[in-house]
């Protein structure tokens, strides 16, 4: 099994060889001294392409493509454009550090140009560092799905790399040598069947492994791809994309290779070969070398599929629009006392008109005329607010609210540092109750959590209520509310504020579906002893993600509260 350090230095080569083909490689890992040192080894391959071009996280979409040269055109007084930076990456290789922070519209522009540039003689590749801390990959999956090949180098120790070490001559012969070298239809065969077992829905994926056993069998020499080709390129490709392992029933074929098996056991073991002359074989190979790997699981896919409906109300991340502050957008037009006027904005839009607009009897200056005035905009993030429902009846304090609210400790110190609001509302007895109003005091939280105390009844139908009227409020201030209902969903005080357990669960799952479900992105931890089909049914009500709570340590609840907040 190759180490994480082969895995990014075998992947870079074949993406330097033929970024054509594999688009280039994801790379996680920290800023440190393992990852100057493979920046050291890898800078210096500069056949078939140029000298590596950086390119920064914070790089927006216009400095991509071509576009006016304020300053010359100015100076000239004509329209003078300059190159863009996807322009000068022709035929060379890309560094994009940070790749979780490049904007939407970047990552997006990214990924059209890596689709389109296949079969291109000058294409780019791409290597995408990702350096977060967190077990999930933030790049966007329309980019990843672009790049074949994928390196973790996290976990790696500066004192114990090294290895595999590549040279011009390599990437030289695997480029030249590479369309010599073909593949079986057995062998793509097998691909697709291991890629199906894997869980991997992309098409792109065995395209990427059949490409990959070719550019390995060229890197070594040889013109026939041999199965250790396929499982080494497999093992490149199919690492960190797959989404699950399901064991394949037996086929016919099988069935026969294993009744022959039976009935030959006197046979010596030298009859047998080596090599998997079955795509079933072939196939189970490929999947027992992906699986053996540590992570095996794709992030990327994992993290839309844990999310669930998180995306329905938005979330936190979302921008909204303003005049005065947040980060720089995109001008619009505009007429003049109506805001802040964007001067380079509004000399581009200006600039091509000069030539028209020229007037020799009243000289040869700049014209700017209103229609070329543009507005400064700016975009901020959303101010989230968490709101917490706890439940302190009776069955909740006999059960698990002392988990309860370690479990909301532990969530009050994220909300804190990313300067969430916070509020708690708290059912028992006959109603429930807002003990805190939306704060961003974690002393005052803490206090209100610590001097909760447990007993009476449980209202569930008046807490759902009373979390939609906060939730109502939060939202119409322009914040986004997400909802954190801890309780064992046991109600049993309908709205009356009757004994009626029946009346109790009916209202309380109208309540659910006509005023919270699909409004607000929410999540549900189930306090009881054992998972409580009603706290999953109410979850379903609600539309929220439903997670037992006593199988939640501190790290999971706060990892799924934070997925579903939308805050990476």
């Amino acid at each position: 099994m190759m180490t994480q350090w082969d895995r990014a230095s075998l992947g870079t080569v074949l993406a330097h060889a033929r970024p054509d083909l594999f688009g280039g490689i994801l790379i996680n890992a920290f800023y440190g001294p393992v990852l100057d040192a493979w920046k050291d080894q890898f800078a210096t391959l500069k056949a078939p392409l140029q000298a590596p071009l950086p390119i920064p996280a914070t790089v927006s979409v216009d400095r991509l493509y071509k576009s006016l040269d304020v300053s010359r055109s100015l100076g000239a007084a004509k329209a003078k454009y300059q190159s863009g930076l996807l322009d000068d990456a022709r035929g060379r290789m890309v560094f994009v550090n940070g790749v979780e922070r490049l904007r939407p519209g970047v990552s997006t522009a990214l990924a059209l140009h890596l689709d389109q540039q296949r079969r291109h003689s000058n294409a780019m590749a791409l290597v995408a560092f990702d350096n977060t801390h967190d077990a999930t990959s933030h790049i966007p999956s329309m980019l990843a799905e672009q790049l074949a090949f994928r390196a973790d180098l996290r976990t790696e120790r500066w004192q114990e790399i090294g290895g595999v070490v590549f040279s011009e001559d390599d990437v030289l012969r695997t480029r030249t040598h590479m369309k010599d070298c073909n593949v079986s239809e057995d062998t793509v065969a097998a691909i697709s069947l291991a890629c199906l077992q894997l869980g991997v829905g992309s098409m792109r994926v065995p395209i990427y492994c059949a490409h990959a056993a070719s550019a390995l069998a060229a890197l070594n020499g040889r013109k026939t791809v041999k199965p250790d080709d396929l499982t080494q390129a497999c093992e490149l490709v199919l690492t960190g994309r797959g989404t699950s392992v399901a064991d394949s029933p037996p086929t016919e074929q099988s069935r026969e290779q294993e009744d022959h098996k039976t009935s030959n056991d006197d046979h010596p073991p030298a009859a047998q070969k080596d090599e998997p002359e079955t795509v079933d074989a072939l196939a189970e190979q490929i999947v027992h070398a992906v699986a053996s790997a540590p992570v095996h699981l794709d992030p990327i896919a994992k993290r839309g599929i844990d999310r669930g409906r998180a995306g329905i109300s938005g979330q936190t991340g979302g921008y909204v629009r303003a005049s005065d502050r947040g980060r720089p957008d995109r001008s619009k037009r505009t007429q003049l006392g109506s805001g802040r006027i964007d001067i380079l904005a509004t000399l581009r839009t200006a600039a091509p008109w000069q030539t028209a607009r020229a007037n020799p009897t009243k000289g040869s200056g700049f014209k700017i005329m209103k229609a070329d005035l543009r507005l400064k905009q700016f975009k901020r993030r959303k101010q989230s607010s968490v709101i917490f429902v706890v439940d302190a009846s009776g069955s909740a304090a006999a059960n698990r609210l002392a988990e309860a609210k370690g479990a909301i400790e532990r969530l009050l110190s994220q909300c804190y540092a990313r300067r969430d609001l916070v509020s708690l509302v708290s059912f028992s007895g006959t109603q429930a109750r807002l003990l805190l109003p939306p704060s961003r005091s974690l002393v005052r939280a803490r206090r209100q959590i610590s001097e909760l105390a447990g007993g009476g009844s449980t209202p569930l139908a008046h807490a759902v209520a009373e979390a939609f009227r906060v939730a109502q409020a939060e939202k119409e201030r322009g914040r986004t509310p997400f909802l954190v209902f801890l309780t064992d969903g046991s109600g049993n005080v309908s709205l009356e504020r009757a004994a009626d357990r029946q009346t109790a669960r009916d209202q309380t799952a109208r309540l659910a579906r006509t005023l919270i479900n699909g409004r607000f992105s929410s999540v549900i931890f189930d306090t009881s002893r054992r998972p409580d089909p009603r706290t999953r049914q109410l979850g379903e009500d609600l539309g929220a993600q439903y997670q037992f709570l006593p199988n939640s340590d501190g790290d999971t609840v706060s990892r799924l509260v934070r997925q579903r907040i939308g805050s990476h």
